[in-house]
This record gives structure tokens, C-alpha cells and sequence, in this order.
């Protein structure tokens, strides 16, 4: 009985040290770098107006500007999804609550205001996020939807 006592008290003791450790990396990674609040910016177009182009889509954009801004589910606010009216299969920001994180994440879907001569079947996306001071956004407008932002260069094949 005394060695079963010993044992737990040895484990308790190593599991308190384990998670002071994780408190005083994870403090200190938070101190050496300051966070600012961004909005990250993408869009994409759909080939066609079904749930499977769309979750496509907005999962190739997800996807890329996870990566390319190295999101992290519990530094976002939240996200604004806008689609043109022509894209109503389903609702787009239930792509992203399927994420791993997300669901904590505040998701919007809002109609694109209608303007002659717009971009049809466009999905564009607004991401409210703390992202450290020195990090640079990265804007994301895949497919069609590239004309929107001449400004900014298309990904590299192989890249989204």
C-alpha cells in the first residue's frame, strides 16, 4: 500500500512539473512576441452553384490561407464568408467549422452586395485574427477570383 501511495505521489508531482513547464513556455513564447489584431483577406470563385464546388473551393482557400498566414483556431475572432447570390447551395462558413479548432470560431455568411459587371459564383472571405507584430499577411484570391486584386501575385503552381 505504502508503494502504491509513493508511485502516485511520484506521478503527481512529475504531471505538476510537466504542466508548470508547459505554463513557463508557453508565457514566455507569448513575451517574446507581441500580437496585433489583422484581417486577412481571400476570395475564390465556384464552378458551379452544388454543395461539392463549394465545400472545394472554400476549402482550397481555407486551406491556403491557413498555411500561408499559419492561422491558429484560438488566435481568430472571427470570420466573414460573402458569396454573390448566384452561390446558395449551402452555407459556405460551414466548410471552415468543420476545421479542427474551429467550432469555437465565430462564423458569418453574408450576400455580396450586387454590382453590374461583379464577378459571379465569388466567395470572399474576411479573417479577424491575432497575429504576431512581425508577421507579414498574406492575401489569398484563387481561380477567377484574381481579377479582383490584379495587385497581388497568383500563388506558384503547387501553392495555393
Amino acid at each position: 500500500m505504502r508503494a502504491v501511495r509513493w508511485r502516485l505521489r511520484d506521478r503527481v508531482a512529475e504531471g505538476m512539473v510537466a504542466a508548470i513547464a508547459l505554463v513557463l513556455v508557453t508565457t514566455a513564447a507569448a513575451q517574446a512576441e507581441p500580437l496585433a489584431l489583422r484581417g486577412v483577406r481571400g476570395a475564390t470563385t465556384v464552378e458551379a452553384n452544388t454543395p461539392e464546388a463549394i465545400r472545394a473551393a472554400m476549402g482550397e482557400l481555407m486551406q491556403g490561407l491557413i498555411a500561408a498566414n499559419r492561422l491558429q483556431p484560438e488566435r481568430i475572432v472571427s470570420l466573414v464568408v460573402s458569396a454573390t447570390a448566384d452561390v446558395n447551395a449551402i452555407f459556405p462558413a460551414s466548410v471552415p467549422r468543420r476545421l479542427p479548432g474551429w467550432q469555437d470560431v465565430a462564423l458569418l455568411d453574408v450576400q455580396q452586395m450586387a454590382v453590374p459587371g461583379d464577378l459571379p459564383r465569388c466567395l470572399r472571405v474576411l479573417i479577424t485574427t491575432w497575429l504576431p507584430q512581425s508577421q507579414r499577411v498574406q492575401h489569398l484570391y484563387l481561380g477567377e477570383a484574381q481579377r479582383l486584386r490584379p495587385d497581388r501575385p497568383a500563388p506558384a503552381p503547387g501553392q495555393n
